[in-house]
């Protein structure tokens, strides 16, 4: 008989126990839906997340590529200048240089002239003197 009042004992402690049963599976499975699409929705911003992550890497990349290429064209540009300043040098060097050979050029010039002015004011001395001489012989015969 024991036996039976422990069976029927259990039996309306289980049909009574059965709505707060039902409530706490009902919370459970509410608690772990919401925990679910809580974890659904954390993962969806993760691969947002991700994807923006992945896109910021992409145009890094690509920033890194046009700075490479900046850098590049920049140490085109020090070459160019650097060779400019040089043939510049060189040509301001060969310049120079000319115009020292057109003023000694000048001076050979000048030097030339009043050579030239001497001899023909020689010439034009020596035209009197053969002039003076050519009478004075022209006398003598007489």
């Amino acid at each position: 008989m024991q036996a039976n009042c422990r069976k029927a004992d259990r039996l309306m402690f289980t049909v009574s126990g059965a709505p707060m049963l039902l409530s706490l599976a009902l919370n459970w499975y509410d608690t772990w839906t919401t925990a679910l699409l809580i974890g659904l929705a954390a993962v969806r911003e993760m691969n947002q997340s991700n994807e923006l992550a992945r896109r910021a890497m992409e145009r890094g990349e690509q920033a890194a590529d046009s700075l490479g290429a900046v850098i590049e064209a920049v140490t085109r540009m020090n070459d160019l200048n650097a060779r400019i300043a040089t043939v510049t040098g060189e040509q301001s060097a060969a310049v120079q240089e000319i115009n020292q050979n057109i003023s000694h050029i000048n001076d050979v010039v000048t030097a030339t002239s009043e050579g030239a002015q001497g001899t023909l004011r020689t010439s034009e001395e020596l035209q009197h003197a053969a002039a003076d001489l050519h009478s004075a012989v022209a006398r003598f015969r007489s």
